[in-house]
């Protein structure tokens, strides 16, 4: 489930997610990001990973094309989720290049706000 979290920045989207994505997040997240940034304007996303299991191969493809919709889009990705989670942080790179990455555990939120508006 994703659910939105109060933004630090104006240019910053940011939630948290629980258990399984689904195409309803996913459409959640595009709705936001629209009416927020259009599509074309730059941005930042802070995602807190919280439980969350292996996405259904539905799921996993809903976000994809969110993210593939919007990668020219994304400045900087913050991932905060506690450790089992750094693998996929440190490959978000890979998947979407040209954005900065950073991982960061759950004591580090802040950490994660300053770096995303630095």
């Amino acid at each position: 489930m994703l659910s939105f979290v109060q933004s630090k920045d104006d240019n910053t989207i940011a939630f948290e997610f629980t258990g399984k994505p689904v195409k309803e997040d996913a459409d959640k997240l595009e709705n936001a990001i629209k009416e927020k940034f259009g599509d074309d304007g730059k941005f930042n996303v802070l995602i807190i990973a919280k439980d969350v299991d292996m996405p259904t191969m539905t799921g996993m493809w809903e976000r994809i094309k969110v993210q593939t919709k919007h990668m020219g889009q994304i400045q900087k990705a913050a991932l905060v989720s506690e450790k089992e989670w750094v693998e996929i942080a440190e490959s978000m790179h890979k998947l979407v290049p040209g954005v900065k990455t950073e991982h960061f555990p759950p004591s580090q939120l802040d950490d994660a706000w300053k770096w995303i508006q630095s």
